[in-house]
């Protein structure tokens, strides 16, 4: 099978009149922009997403008494920010979720950690373990249940903002947590689950970042809906190759660029541990390395700023090849 990354060097020579720059100018507003909290990471489920009690400039007007919800008077900020905002600023606040835990995340324990890295990793699977696209272990479904049950209650008990607008990465780990985290849920309604491959993890060789064939995703995953140009087989992964993290960068910005030509402000981004770091340092959040377990959800306000004129073009660098195993670590047989 031939493949290439096709739409990512599309992506990469893409320029157009406008595009946006991102920046988190807003701080101290969640506990996991200190990286003191690294060694003992919140959860998010415990914690009101990490949203810090604190005061605002619009408490005066919208809640002088502080008797509303931390997260109300949050709300009714991020709204006054947009409000004071020129046509060319626009804050969003994003969800960025962690999948739940994958066979991909078990299978490193169960080999030597160099012949993982160098062939393992590279297989559909081993015995009665399959991480090619991985699909999530019964760990990662309560992982994902647990998401579900939070934002059961969150919106009414806590007062946190549902979601507007949803994104999945079109890797089966995250088309599952997503499904199980919104399905059924108000907030979802009738819309669907935006799927978008500029989001899936960065290609690094590991089979457990290879997609399924468009037409089996579908009929598994209906609350989804999959872009008329995302193409039937798999056309970014490639064997035994790595993307660079320049290259992952862009298709990242890209995505962003592409969630703030929309007017919502609050979005669900169901994604991989790469892809939000990704997010996080390309926004300038202050603790880009936020530990971001399975089954964790990181909330941050970004600024988008619009830059009239054509978006810079960068020439990425292309994949390269793993480094090959130092010692025999099994037969050669790449996931193909």
């Amino acid at each position: 099978m031939r493949f290439a990354l096709v739409s990512l060097f599309l992506q990469l020579n893409l320029v157009s009149a406008a595009y946006w720059k991102f920046s988190t100018d807003k701080l101290g507003l969640f506990v996991q922009e200190y990286p003191s909290v690294n060694a003992n990471p919140p959860d998010f489920a415990d914690d009101y997403l990490g949203l810090l009690k604190r005061s605002y400039e619009t408490d005066q007007i919208h809640d002088p008494t502080s008797s509303t919800a931390e997260w109300d008077r949050f709300a009714y900020y991020v709204q006054h920010l947009n409000q004071i905002s020129g046509s060319s600023e626009q804050y969003k606040v994003l969800y960025l979720g962690r999948h739940g835990e994958g066979y991909h995340n078990i299978a490193p324990k169960l080999f030597d950690q160099e012949c993982f890295r160098c062939y393992w990793q590279t297989q559909e699977g081993s015995g009665n373990i399959t991480w090619a696209d991985a699909s999530l272990t019964l760990t990662g479904v309560q992982q994902a249940e647990r998401a579900r049950d939070f934002w059961t209650t969150a919106t009414d008990m806590d007062k946190i903002p549902a979601p507007e607008k949803f994104y999945s990465s079109s890797l089966a780990r995250c088309l599952q947590t997503s499904n199980i985290t919104f399905a059924g849920l108000p907030a979802l309604g009738s819309k669907k689950i935006i799927v978008d491959e500029r989001i899936r993890e960065i290609m690094d060789g590991c089979s457990c970042n290879w997609r399924r064939a468009k037409s089996e995703l579908q009929p598994l995953f209906p609350l989804h809906s999959y872009p008329a140009d995302m193409p039937e087989q798999d056309a970014m992964y490639k064997p035994g190759m790595s993307e660079s993290e320049q290259a992952f960068t862009v298709r990242v910005t890209d995505f962003l660029n592409s969630v703030w030509q929309s007017s919502e402000t609050y979005v669900s981004v169901t994604a991989h541990a790469g892809t939000i770091h990704a997010i996080l340092r390309i926004a300038g959040h202050p603790n880009p390395n936020f530990p971001m377990a399975t089954g964790q959800v990181i909330p941050i306000l970004v600024k988008g700023s619009k830059v009239e004129g054509a978006r810079p073009v960068v020439n990425a660098a292309g994949p390269t090849p793993l480094r090959a195993c130092q010692r025999s670590c099994g037969p050669s047989k790449l996931r193909r």
